[in-house]
């Protein structure tokens, strides 16, 4: 069987074993590991003297398909309206916060961006921002762009399982939430699973302190994507079986072609959204087939939304290509380090997924959404769309699902 790479599965999957083993050999010979001779928990621990992003990043070589990206200039994330922090590894982190943003009694809401969008999406979608006021839902909302997307640092090999505590604890500290719900979108489903699974009210605290972890309450979910582990164990279909990309985000050859050959094609991916070109077209129907067809259907019946998806696709890759890129590695794609079934099991939760989805196979919105595992998840808290493919089972009537996702809170 030939992939969508044009490789036989078993030559590609040699292909793969044969450069992991060659880089474990190099790391041994040269002696650094990435890390030096330090153990596998000194390799866990920050770093609390980083100067800047840049020291939070494997140490470039050879074997880097690109070097790092220039410095963020922190300007640039306060003139798009947005918030920042740095972390003490050095990341920069960008965040924003829309809705209900001066109410005592406003609820937050973490939103998690798709993988073709940041943290500024939400507020660009202006019967988003106007469902969320004090008048309706009364939701602030807090939206944190991934590392990579927008000018949040680029982190290659990270895993999702960490990005609660890493990225997102920080920030709700510094903003004083105590209590929120967590929506996710695509690959941003991932990430507020993860999110929900790490911030339970069961967990009392972090392990080196005292103070009590801010709490999930509820959780919504728009086309989800569940990782390698749960689909293994679930015996689910896996994101087009493989990851865009080899095991070792910073030694993406495959990546870096696909990558090169994309932008080479179209002058920006918002130009990609509205008049893909012949090559990017084959390439979307063999990977996806049906997709186009889909996208043209949206774009006649949604033409706003659809230019404001496509600016947010700009504005993903704003500081660099490459960092979406890592975000589609395999140990970050698929392997999440989680399973769905760590995340509690009565969880207030509302799951919409589109039945004609040709990106996140829509057996995983059928598993959330069955009751098997989560408990209050039923035909009031579920939608199935179909006609408009995975964007429009991503986007269409985001103010209905919000308040479906306040009112299962409220019950």
């Amino acid at each position: 069987m030939v992939n969508q790479f044009g490789f036989g599965n078993r030559s590609f999957k040699k292909a793969l074993q044969k450069e992991k083993q060659q880089q474990q050999q190099k790391e041994e010979k040269e002696g650094h590991g990435g890390h030096g001779e330090q153990d596998e928990q000194e390799q866990k621990k920050i770093d609390s003297t980083k100067e800047n992003e840049h020291d939070a990043l494997p140490k470039y070589d050879s074997r880097w398909t690109f070097p790092p990206p220039p410095l963020i200039d922190t300007s640039d994330i306060t003139s798009d309206g947005g918030k920042w922090i740095q972390l003490s590894d050095g990341r920069i982190v960008e965040y924003f916060i829309c809705g209900s943003t001066s109410s005592p009694d406003a609820t937050v809401l973490l939103d998690c961006h798709g993988g073709t969008c940041t943290g500024q999406f939400f507020q660009s979608m202006p019967e988003w921002v106007e469902k969320c006021g004090e008048n309706e839902l009364n939701l602030k909302v807090i939206s944190i762009s991934q590392p990579g997307f927008g000018y949040s640092t680029i982190q290659p090999e990270r895993k999702l399982r960490d990005w609660p505590m890493t990225d997102v604890l920080p920030i709700l500290r510094e903003e004083g939430v105590s209590e929120f719900l967590v929506t996710g979108i695509s690959f941003g489903t991932c990430h507020a699973m993860a999110v929900a699974s790490t911030f339970s009210p069961d967990n009392k605290s972090t392990e080196n302190e005292e103070e009590s972890l801010p709490k999930c309450l509820g959780m919504g979910l728009r086309v989800p994507y569940l990782g390698s582990e749960s689909c293994e164990r679930l015996q689910l279909k896996n994101h087009l079986q493989l990851g865009y990309t080899c095991e070792s985000a910073n030694t993406s050859f495959i990546g870096h072609m696909i990558a090169r050959a994309f932008m080479t094609t179209q002058d920006k991916p918002s130009s990609a959204f509205d008049d893909p070109s012949f090559i990017l077209k084959n390439f979307i129907r063999c990977v996806n087939p049906g997709a186009l067809e889909n996208l043209e259907r949206l774009k006649s019946e949604y033409p706003e939304m659809c230019k404001i998806v496509g600016k947010s696709m700009d504005r993903a890759v704003v500081h660099s290509i490459i960092g979406c890129m890592y975000n589609y590695a395999t140990d970050v794609l698929l392997d999440h380090g989680y399973d769905v079934e760590s995340i509690q099991k009565d969880i207030p939760i509302v799951v919409w997924y589109a039945k004609d989805d040709e990106d996140c196979p829509p057996s995983h919105g059928e598993y959330l959404a069955s009751g098997k595992h989560f408990i209050k998840c039923n035909s009031s808290t579920t939608r199935v769309f179909e006609g408009f493919g995975h964007i429009g089972g991503a986007f269409i009537d985001h103010p209905q699902f919000l308040e479906d996702l306040v009112s299962t809170i409220q019950v």
